[in-house]
């Protein structure tokens, strides 16, 4: 993980969320093989969107009431937050997360 994904647990949450305008949550665990895929992707976006969207990563053996609380079925997945609000949590590790945050930073639902 890239020092600029932030490792959170539930109790961090509420304060990452209100640190900048949108925000980026890979929701994953240690033992899925595909979860390096979207961390790359964090990564590759990262240098060119720090000013306007914090990245942050919940492991869901760590935080599993956190993935209950809205929904979680599967991993790998990212939760696009407008604000504090959730706006949606896409699962699959080919999403296309830089498309993604472009619709939600327009006022959409990808």
């Amino acid at each position: 993980m890239s020092g600029n994904i932030r490792n959170l647990r539930s109790e961090d949450l509420d304060q990452f969320l209100g640190e900048l305008p949108f925000a980026i949550v890979h929701l994953d665990a240690q033992w899925d093989g595909c979860r390096g895929i979207i961390a790359r992707k964090m990564d590759g976006l990262i240098d060119h969107l720090t000013d306007s969207t914090s990245f942050g990563y919940v492991d869901i053996d760590l935080e599993p009431d956190h993935a209950r609380s809205i929904g979680l079925r599967n991993v790998p997945a990212c939760s696009y937050y407008r604000g504090k609000d959730l706006v949606t949590t896409v699962i699959g590790a080919q999403q296309d997360i830089e498309m993604n945050l472009r619709i939600v930073r327009e006022g959409g639902v990808p």
